[in-house]
């Protein structure tokens, strides 16, 4: 299970990190948790940056990922939603 987990995070945190930097180094630290809740502690480098990244994987596969502070990838820009209303009538 951790191993699969692990190369879960390694896919969603590399493909979060693909427009951002040309180079990332991702090496896997530690594991916790249990068979519900498994947090995995990754260093990552990328572009000489080095940080920590969380990775949280569920029972029902979802993938979470907490990013550190100095290492993240770009955000994609937000499309601003208009929202008209109409007086009573």
């Amino acid at each position: 299970m951790t191993a699969e987990n692990i190369s879960i995070c390694k896919a969603e945190i590399s493909t979060a990190m693909a427009s951002t930097a040309s180079e990332t180094d991702l090496d896997f630290k530690t594991v916790r948790g249990n068979s519900r809740v498994q947090t995995l502690s990754f260093e990552i480098d990328a572009d000489g940056q080095t940080d920590t990244v969380k990775c949280k994987v569920r029972r029902d596969d979802t993938v979470e990922v907490v990013w550190g502070k100095s290492v993240k990838p770009k955000m994609a820009k937000a499309v601003k939603a208009e929202e008209t209303t109409a007086a009573g009538e």
